[in-house]
């Protein structure tokens, strides 16, 4: 891996005192890019959206965001470079290579999640381990 960065952190709410009866969802999604100068340079993106249970009005929308984390891992693909190619501005990447790089990307999020969400309803949220199959691509791009 050549880089890890947070690229956006947003926590909305504080934590309540009984976080056991909190109902949460969590969206989570993957976006894979490149760079324009350095075909070998893979990044993928992960974003994860967490979600409470509306407790307010009747006919409000059932979840409500609360916070969201997006982190950016650039992997230096060099050494698989016959495993990975752009087509038509699309990055193509085999799924053994693009699983791998997936599942080093979420398992950073959910680090990076623990720290910079610490005394935030973030923080007290921890992200369940997930292969890379149960991860949303948003885009291949």
């Amino acid at each position: 891996m050549r880089d890890l960065y947070i690229d956006s952190f947003q926590c909305e709410l504080n934590p309540k005192d009984n976080k056991e009866s909190l109902k949460v969802i969590l969206d989570v999604a993957s976006e894979l890019g490149y760079s324009q100068n350095i075909e070998t340079m893979v990044a993928v993106k992960i974003t994860v959206v967490l979600k409470l249970e509306n407790e307010s009005q009747s006919g409000a929308l059932p979840f409500v965001k609360v916070g969201e984390i997006s982190t950016v891992n650039v992997f230096d693909c060099t050494l698989e470079a016959t495993r990975t190619k752009v087509i038509n501005g699309e990055i193509i990447v085999e799924d053994e290579l693009l699983n791998f790089m997936i599942n080093i990307a979420y398992n950073n999020t959910r680090g990076l999640l623990r720290e910079r969400g610490n005394g935030t309803l973030m923080g007290n949220i921890v992200l369940p381990l997930m292969g890379p199959e149960g991860i949303n691509p948003q885009n291949r791009k």
